[in-house]
């Protein structure tokens, strides 16, 4: 049970930051953008 919660909890988070993510990354410069791409590749 624990391990299907942690996943659904895991699978719901980055559902909504890579929502959130596409929202930050339209409204800044795309220069901007990739470097934060790049920042959290890296992390």
């Amino acid at each position: 049970m624990r391990n299907c919660t942690s996943r659904d909890a895991s699978v719901a988070n980055t559902r909504e930051g890579g929502a959130a993510w596409v929202g930050i990354a339209s409204s800044v410069p795309a220069d901007r953008a990739g470097h934060k791409v790049r920042d959290s590749g890296a992390s």
